[in-house]
């Protein structure tokens, strides 16, 4: 078997599974978060660390031996979910910050497997059957053991993008139409969020209580937002946008990307489309925003332009000063991307993937940094904002 990137757009990533012996092909889409502490930032006696490449180390989470390639997706805490590839399939799996951490997720009664999300309590993806190799949306609670299937009874296809509190989120196909997808933990919980008079949709982030992505009308995409029926659906679309489509959620900001004048422009939101804030590099190609937690969200950017190599990197709260992680991977990385953000108190994660130039390689990455501990005189001045409130 082998597995190549056969398309690439900003949202999803087409991986083509073929049996070398039958050349039978298999076809996967990826699409494509201290109370003192804050209130100190409000009151301007503490800055958000200021972020430096130098701060920053990149890992390989690639496995050795017959896996060919291997892809992080999701991040939770200090863990990172996503899939290997090789001899023995396609499977989802787990990683704590090191190849050697990785937990085997398949389920032996699947075919493949893989994980799109995790939260701090599940992971999101798909699987197949020995029988289809159509995608099916899938839930797991840390283990092989704890898959649940999620796929709607009817629909062709599917796929569970993020996960939060009891929900997950995601994908179902009919009739080659997506629909936007919400769970709570079951097949027969499926909600068909896709908004009245649109094309299709779908829900690629969750808060727990709030679903955000995009729908398409009139074959373009429009970011928005559901609390749990189609009819609930707000649009976030800026006024300024061709198209735009929202990536992912913290519980404060949205992360994605709007299209203005034919080039794709990452950016955020904070609940609204008045809201939104360009990212986009000056020169740069394109770019997108797919994940967010906290101050640090995480993409990629097309250099130079429009044919110009991806590159993984990171923004700071709203700068506009974007961050090149791509320059920490070794020369034969062609393309990278960061695919998901989190931080356990102690340090902020970045997983994504790169590609080897000459060999096509897809290596899983996990980029990582401390955080600065607040300085002295900081932390007095949060002692004093405190003690002031409490007077007050």
């Amino acid at each position: 078997m082998c597995l190549a990137l056969a398309e690439r757009t900003p949202l999803v990533v087409r991986w083509e599974a073929r049996d070398t012996h039958t050349g039978v092909a298999c076809v996967f889409d990826t699409l494509l978060h201290t109370v003192a502490r804050r209130a100190a930032v409000a009151a301007g006696l503490l800055a958000w660390p200021s972020l430096s490449l130098a701060q920053w180390s990149v890992t390989s989470l690639h496995p050795g031996g017959d896996w060919l390639q291997s892809v992080a997706n999701g991040a939770s805490g200090g863990t990172q979910g996503g899939f290997i590839y090789g001899g023995s399939g396609l499977r989802a799996c787990l990683w704590t910050g090191s190849e050697a951490s990785r937990v085997d997720l398949n389920p032996a009664s699947r075919r493949a497997s893989a994980i799109n999300g995790i939260s701090p309590d599940q992971q999101v993806g798909y699987t197949s059957t020995f029988e289809s190799g159509a995608s099916r949306a899938a839930r797991w609670t840390g283990s092989a053991g704890s898959f649940t299937d999620l796929h709607p009874s009817a629909a062709q296809y599917s796929q569970a993008l993020a996960a939060a509190g009891g929900q997950q989120v995601g994908y179902a196909g009919f009739a080659a139409r997506l629909r936007a997808s919400l769970w709570t933990g079951s097949a027969t919980s499926w909600i068909d969020l896709t908004p009245q008079g649109s094309d299709e949709a779908v829900a690629t982030s969750t808060t727990g209580s709030t679903q955000f992505g995009y729908a398409r009308f009139n074959n373009l995409s429009r970011a928005g937002a559901w609390i749990g029926s189609p009819d609930s659906w707000t649009s976030f679309h800026p006024a300024s946008a061709d198209e735009s489509r929202i990536t992912a959620c913290d519980g404060v900001r949205q992360a994605g990307e709007v299209t203005i004048g034919g080039v794709t422009h990452a950016g955020v939101w904070s609940g609204n489309a008045a809201t939104w804030i360009d990212l986009h590099p000056a020169g740069a190609g394109a770019s997108a925003a797919m994940c967010i937690s906290g101050s640090t969200i995480a993409g990629w950017v097309r250099t130079g332009s429009e044919s110009g190599p991806v590159h993984a990197g990171v923004w700071e709260g709203v700068s506009a000063t974007w961050f090149d992680l791509h320059s920490l991977l070794p020369e034969e990385f062609g393309d990278s991307e960061a695919r998901a953000v989190s931080s356990d108190g102690s340090y902020v994660y970045v997983t994504g993937w790169g590609i080897i130039r000459d060999t096509d390689q897809i290596e899983a990455l996990l980029w990582t940094r401390p955080i600065p501990a607040p300085s002295t005189a900081a932390l007095l001045g949060i002692g004093a904002l405190l003690a002031t409130r409490r007077r007050r």
